[in-house]
């Protein structure tokens, strides 16, 4: 049986890289996007910045729907 703490350790976090890397994009769009706060849900880790991969398709769906980045 998973409880919510054991599920946690198996989502997948994705690097700025990776992101970029889906949506073919440059990366320093990316951190634009963070920057001016429309991109993805970001959790930081000391310097690092995470995007949980439920999040990042939860933000493409939004932008699919809404057609607004």
């Amino acid at each position: 049986e998973f409880s919510a703490k054991s599920l946690f350790k198996y989502r997948r976090w994705l690097t700025f890289k990776e992101v970029a890397t889906e949506l073919q994009i440059p990366l320093k769009s990316i951190y634009g996007y963070h920057y001016k706060g429309i991109g993805p849900k970001v959790s930081k880790y000391g310097r690092h910045l995470r995007v949980l991969e439920t999040d990042f398709i939860a933000w493409q769906e939004e932008r699919a729907i809404t057609g607004k980045l």
